[in-house]
């Protein structure tokens, strides 16, 4: 990519997710400034045309960037684990646990401090997914 830092790696976790769910949260991060808040209207009903566009130019984009991740991994030699982001968060441990056991080349992470770690996370429930606190002031 063009201005990124390179980057070394041995193996790749590749988090995909619903790409509807993915056009509808871009959206609304480009046009209101962040993920929280929601327009007030459907952007499908009120702008057809535009919603169009839209959604072909968001699926090229997912697409080339697939393309490039999967060359890139192909070239290198590198093992993609993928992983689906509705799966992580409605069976968090079974993910987890297969995300470590590929991180750590194991059949499976019985015993390890992989393991421990899984468990402490999925202990934190909802909290673990936590990545930053809106100020106090957001509205």
């Amino acid at each position: 990519m063009p201005e990124a830092p390179v980057f070394y790696c041995n193996k790749i976790i590749c988090i995909i997710r619903n790409p509807i769910d993915v056009i509808i949260s871009f959206l609304h991060l480009f046009s209101i400034g962040n993920h929280v808040q929601k327009a007030t209207f459907e952007y499908h009903e009120r702008h057809p045309k535009w919603w169009d566009w839209w959604v072909h130019l968001c699926t090229k984009r997912m697409a080339n960037w697939y393309r490039t991740l999967m060359r890139d991994a192909k070239m290198k030699s590198l093992p993609v684990l993928f992983t689906r982001f509705e799966d992580l968060t409605q069976n968090p441990k079974e993910e987890l646990e297969n995300i470590m056991t590929f991180l750590c080349n194991r059949k499976d992470i019985k015993g390890t401090n992989a393991e421990r770690r899984v468990m402490e996370v999925l202990a934190k429930g909802k909290d673990a997914t936590v990545l930053y606190q809106l100020k106090d002031n957001t509205r």
